[in-house]
């Protein structure tokens, strides 16, 4: 059996990683890689009207606007070359032999400023910061079918009634699409592994974010940016070392976008269609605003100070 491009890029970081149109914004997603600051951000005046919200959906979206997307959409195959780099699985010779498969001289492409570029540009953080963002929102959306399904040949004999006589029913080929029970044996667990990851890393960097109450919205979000980027090649070690082992998963639910089961380890992993939700031993380890049981509220700078005089009671 052929493994299927998202599969195969999914599996890449599941190795030794030593060396190495949901909630992003397209512009963002074409820059994956994002420099360090020298300096944090100035927080927000003291005067600003401040309110507790949770760290994962600002976590989410900053993960979200690193993710490369290539004419507008996520490409797993594309993904499945730079993962490959990152790993030392692929060599350039066989990345350029992939490009010029789809058309494209990769002498010809610029070493920045296109999403290809990070298929020429032997920049290892940058392709490594693309690979982690692209794994880490992958169960984060609905998953492709194409992952645990295969086309089957099928001969479907035409009804003995509408034959001539004396001739036989005609055979009419046709495909259709069947449960690949190998393919899914190899996705459940990398699924796993990388939701557990991202409740890790994620967990980790709202720790951080915490450590700097009055921030605004979107200073906290460059803040997790940029936390994500230095933290990518842990990242991607931390999915390797998540692996379950010796693990029986059973499916709940698959198809419409959803994809449910649990493992004996005590996970249950369900990702209903537009939101995932991560238990470990009854315990909620990520989702509904919650990194592994904790909310990891974040003290936001949310209404500026003209509207502090509006909640004092005015005085008679």
């Amino acid at each position: 059996m052929q493994v299927k491009p998202l599969i195969a890029a999914l599996l890449i970081c599941t190795a030794a990683l030593a060396g190495c149109q949901q909630e992003h914004t397209p512009d963002a997603a074409q820059q994956p890689a994002v420099s360090p600051p020298t300096n944090p951000p100035p927080a927000a005046g003291n005067d600003a009207v401040r309110l507790n919200l949770p760290a994962l959906p600002i976590i989410r979206n900053a993960v979200f606007s690193l993710t490369p997307t290539f004419n507008g959409q996520r490409d797993p195959q594309i993904m499945s070359q730079v993962c490959g780099l990152v790993r030392g699985e692929l060599t350039q010779g066989q990345v350029n032999t992939f490009l010029g498969q789809r058309s494209i001289d990769p002498a010809k492409l610029p070493k920045t400023g296109n999403p290809l570029s990070l298929l020429v540009n032997g920049d290892k953080t940058s392709q490594t910061i693309a690979c982690a963002a692209y794994l880490a929102t992958s169960v984060m959306l609905a998953p492709d079918a194409n992952e645990y399904m295969k086309s089957v040949a099928v001969t479907e004999k035409a009804p003995a009634g509408k034959a001539k006589p004396g001739a036989k029913p005609e055979a009419k080929p046709s495909t259709v699409q069947q449960l690949d029970t190998k393919a899914l044996s190899l996705v459940l667990p990398v699924k796993l592994a990388v939701a557990r990851a991202n409740a890790d890393i994620f967990a980790l960097i709202a720790s951080q974010l915490q450590r700097e109450p009055g921030l605004t919205l979107g200073e906290y979000r460059n803040q997790a940016m940029q936390l994500f980027t230095r933290l990518a090649p842990v990242y991607l070690q931390r999915v390797k070392a998540q692996m379950p082992n010796g693990v029986r998963f059973d499916v709940v639910r698959l198809g419409g976008g959803a994809l449910v089961f649990r493992g004996s380890d005590g996970s249950f992993f369900d990702f209903d269609g537009t939101n995932l939700r991560l238990m470990q031993s009854d315990v909620l380890w990520f989702g509904e605003g919650r990194l592994m049981g904790q909310e990891y509220p974040l003290s936001v700078a949310y209404f500026d100070a003209s509207v502090q005089p509006l909640l004092v009671p005015a005085k008679h």
